[in-house]
């Protein structure tokens, strides 16, 4: 038998109203809180469940979960806030609801990243943020004119300007830039300062503003804007941008990685040879074949077969070399042996 109870209060997290990061594990107990609560109702009893976000003194308890929350928009309320909700609720007689004090612009664009979620579309609050993203997208990236019509008849050299001044121009309003000369259009984007919830903005306002369904992923697999813009221009013009388009975005990437450098002097010196054949064998690939020739015996490297100077040769025979056998030909080079 049931005591009569004016009340019966039941406190959980929203880890089951939206999905809190780090709290998965709490997700099926207050999802059962909930089915408990409406039993309850169902029966004639009095019962509330209450999914409360993060609260407490100052700015919460600065773990790396909080942290977390903090930064996809959810924030940590006042204690005196959260009574005289808990005071509302109870007057009000709810059944289950969630209180939680929100940021909804960052929880919008970061919870809606991977696809849509119908749950926002009845709060008024996410549904502005969603609708103004689009609108500041087409409108202010665009000049609200369609960017296939921008880039038709424009030569290629014009196009890839279009789109790369695009590119930089996002990246400038979600860093919070006053223009895009702070954008350098080959710096990766984890060096210009983005996260997670930034790369989802930018991923939002591109997608907006070229029509084209862009992945979560698309500042990690297009690590610089210039990487983006190239594979911004294959999809809107695929016809014009098939062939070259797939290998200029791996040389981004390469060169993203070449510029973070590396302190080894051996490992530096390898990938320079290997570059170098590289490109001895690129420029090879596009001229007619040679007339055979034969080195004369003992030729320096540099001559004979390779009139060029390029030492392609000499590059080859090194990938495998030791490292003695490396530093003496860079000595060599210099004029040290």
């Amino acid at each position: 038998r049931d005591l009569d109870l004016s009340a019966f209060v039941l406190f959980s997290s929203f880890a089951a109203t939206f999905g809190a990061p780090g709290q998965g594990n709490q997700a099926p107990g207050n999802a059962f809180l909930d089915a408990f609560a409406e039993h309850r109702r169902a029966a004639g009893l009095p019962a509330t469940a209450i999914a409360w976000g993060p609260w407490g003194a100052g700015e919460g308890d600065g773990s790396a979960v909080g942290d977390r929350m903090r930064r996809h928009g959810i924030l940590t309320m006042a204690p005196e806030r959260t009574l005289s909700a808990l005071q509302h609720v109870l007057d009000r007689d709810e059944t289950t609801l969630t209180v939680a004090d929100m940021d909804w612009r960052r929880f919008t664009l970061a919870f809606t990243a991977d696809r849509d979620r119908p749950l926002l579309g009845e709060l008024p609050e996410a549904r502005r943020v969603i609708e103004s993203a689009e609108r500041e997208s087409a409108d202010d990236l665009a000049g609200g004119v369609p960017l296939t019509r921008q880039l038709a008849g424009l030569p290629e050299a014009e196009q890839e300007r279009l789109l790369l001044d695009l590119v930089r121009t996002a990246v400038a309003a979600v860093l919070g830039h006053a223009d895009l000369s702070a954008v350098e259009a080959n710096r990766a984007f984890k060096e210009l300062g983005f996260d997670s919830l930034t790369s989802v903005e930018l991923r939002n306002r591109l997608g907006a503003v070229s029509g084209l369904k862009l992945p979560a992923s698309l500042v990690f697999d297009h690590p610089t804007p210039a990487a983006v813009a190239v594979f911004l221009r294959a999809g809107i013009v695929p016809d014009a941008a098939a062939g070259g388009a797939s290998l200029l975005e791996e040389l981004d990437k390469l060169e993203a990685v070449l510029q973070r450098g590396t302190g080894d002097n051996v490992v530096r010196a390898r990938v320079t040879m290997r570059l170098q054949s590289l490109l001895a064998k690129w420029n090879e690939s596009d001229e007619p074949e040679p007339a055979a020739t034969v080195a004369p015996a003992g030729a320096e490297a540099g001559t004979g077969a390779d009139p060029a100077g390029t030492g392609a040769d000499d590059v080859a025979q090194l990938q495998d070399a030791s490292d003695e056998e490396l530093f003496a030909f860079i000595n060599k080079g210099l004029g040290r042996a």
